[in-house]
């Protein structure tokens, strides 16, 4: 959540408007399964504007992933120099005593290396809003297909997280 909160103050906008794009992509994405399910069942084939109906959500499916990536890179390299910026002026403020006694290695591992775990982290987050999104709309449109079958997968799904679960924590208590 701190993360979330630090990419809020440095540009809430252009984060909104990123997030806004990669739900797009991931609802297109479950358009398009839906539109081949129709087509795998002949109801849409023989029709020619469902055609360049389907090639445009595949574009905009394309397009609004790629484009949601690009503004979150952007953003990300942002962040990543306003955090720079931030931590370097904290620092210079610091008294040298205090320094002196966080040592220079601390202090280098924070300039380096946590900035740049949070520049590796940060692509990652129009993947994961569009997964999420594709997950949601596709068991929506699921449950719009068949409530039986969403139900049994529904069943499964709960049993598997809640076998996984037990799993970690047994192998965790081990550590």
């Amino acid at each position: 959540m701190k993360l979330f909160a630090f990419l809020l103050k440095s540009n809430a906008s252009h984060l909104r408007w990123a997030v806004l794009v990669s739900i797009i992509s991931g609802v297109t994405s479950t358009g398009l399964i839906a539109m081949v399910h129709h087509i795998w069942e002949g109801a849409l084939f023989s029709s020619m504007p469902w055609a360049w109906t389907f090639l445009g959500m595949i574009i905009v499916t394309v397009g609004s992933g790629v484009i949601g990536q690009v503004m979150v890179l952007d953003l990300a390299f942002r962040a990543v120099v306003d955090l720079r910026m931030e931590l370097s002026g904290r620092i210079l403020a610091t008294p040298l005593r205090r320094i002196e006694e966080i040592g220079a290695p601390r202090l280098y591992a924070t300039l380096t290396e946590d900035v740049n775990t949070l520049a590796r982290v940060l692509p990652a987050i129009p993947r994961v809003i569009i997964d999420l999104t594709t997950l949601i709309a596709g068991v929506a449109y699921m449950a719009w297909l068949s409530w039986k079958a969403f139900i049994i997968v529904s069943i499964f799904a709960t049993v598997g997280i809640l076998v996984h679960k037990v799993i970690l924590w047994r192998a965790l208590g081990h550590m």
